[in-house]
C-alpha cells in the first residue's frame, strides 16, 4: 500500500434529490408546530400586568358587567388548549361568558404572589 491520494473536493452543491426528504420534514415539523400553538387562536388574553383588568376578570368592577371564563396557561406554554375550553368558544353556545386566558403563574408586583395564589 501507497500513499493515499487526497480526495479532491468538487464544487458542486449536493443532489436536490437527497435533500428533498429532510426538507419535507423540516417543513412539516414547522407546520405542526404553529397548528398546535394556533389552536388557542381567537382566545383572548388576560393582560395579567394590567391591575384594571384583572380587577375586571375577577370582581367585576369596571362597569361592563361582563362574566368569564378563564383558563389558566402560561404565554410560553406550547400545550394545546383544553378541547372542552375550545369547543365552549367555539360553537357559542355559551353566550353568558367571555372566554379568555391568564397567565397565573404570574407574580403580581404588590403582592408578591402569584395570580393563582392570589385569587384561589
Amino acid at each position: 500500500m501507497g500513499p493515499r491520494k487526497p480526495k479532491v473536493k468538487k464544487n458542486e452543491a449536493p443532489p436536490v434529490d437527497k435533500l428533498i426528504k429532510p426538507a419535507i420534514g423540516v417543513a412539516i415539523a414547522i407546520v405542526a408546530f404553529q397548528f398546535i400553538r394556533g389552536l388557542g387562536g381567537g382566545i383572548k388574553r388576560v393582560n395579567v400586568a394590567d391591575e384594571a383588568e384583572l380587577r375586571e376578570v375577577f370582581f367585576g368592577e369596571g362597569g361592563t358587567g361582563k362574566s368569564y371564563a378563564v383558563l389558566c396557561q402560561n404565554e410560553e406554554s406550547t400545550a394545546p388548549i383544553s378541547s372542552v375550553f375550545q369547543d365552549a368558544f367555539n360553537d357559542g353556545s355559551v353566550k353568558a361568558a367571555e372566554f379568555r386566558l391568564m397567565d397565573c403563574d404570574y407574580i403580581l408586583p404588590s403582592s408578591e404572589k402569584t395570580v393563582a395564589d392570589r385569587f384561589s
